[in-house]
């Protein structure tokens, strides 16, 4: 907050260095919080806590969060407003914010400066699809099958992009499995990825039969916490 709303009033020089060591201290939580993650998926024990939320809040913060990664970079990084009315969707809200900031965090490191990341979102009668686009690197052909397997990363060109551990989207592919949906990935070398994800949309009646549903799974597996 601070940086972002007295950036005028800081000298260059000074600014340039908070947003250096601001990127470091979210890069060394999101690693923190990452194994944590792994951990209780190993365990079967990763909760999620579905409820009918509304979506653009939550994917207005976590993009927000990432503007001084971005800056660094001179990415634009933005969301494309949607043409229609978002509805509600049904999942956690905290998880949901984990998978944003992973995919974006990757496209903002995976993008050449004066590149761009844009959001978009395509809302159907069951689901909400949001794509994370960037102009960047882009991802081999073979590399797209392993993409979301723990610790994998892309070797050469763009492993040197990224000091990245791997586990992001070993964790977004998770939680977006338990809320129910889908991930998946097209990419090219040279032109760029697109990261796709699907939330179902939580009408009055799928949401108190999809959580219930939810609750009766989570109770089996032993992963909901109270």
């Amino acid at each position: 907050v601070f940086l972002n709303e007295d950036r005028n009033k800081i000298p260059k020089e000074s600014l340039d260095l908070l947003d250096k060591a601001f990127v470091a201290a979210r890069q060394l939580q999101t690693l923190i919080s990452n194994l944590l993650s792994v951990n209780k998926i190993e365990k079967e024990q990763l909760s999620v806590s579905p409820e009918s939320v509304n979506y653009m809040p939550i994917l207005s913060k976590a993009v927000g969060d990432l503007s001084s990664q971005a800056n660094q970079k001179n990415i634009v990084l933005n969301i494309v407003p949607p043409t229609e009315t978002v509805p509600k969707v049904l999942a956690d809200s905290v998880r949901v914010g984990e998978v944003i900031t992973n995919l974006v965090s990757n496209a903002i490191n995976y993008t050449n400066p004066n590149g761009k990341v844009e959001i978009l979102l395509k809302i159907s009668p069951n689901e909400i699809l949001t794509t994370v686009y960037d102009n960047g690197v882009g991802i081999p052909k073979e590399a797209i099958p392993h993409l979301f397997n723990k610790f994998f990363r892309v070797s050469n060109q763009l492993q040197q992009a990224s000091k990245g551990t791997g586990l992001g989207l070993y964790i977004a592919k998770s939680i977006i499995e338990k809320l129910h949906g889908k991930i998946w990935v097209e990419s090219e070398v040279g032109k760029g990825s697109k990261f796709f994800f699907t939330l179902p949309v939580a009408t009055q009646r799928s949401s108190i039969l999809d959580r219930d549903k939810f609750v009766s799974e989570a109770i089996q597996s032993g992963t909901l916490n109270y």
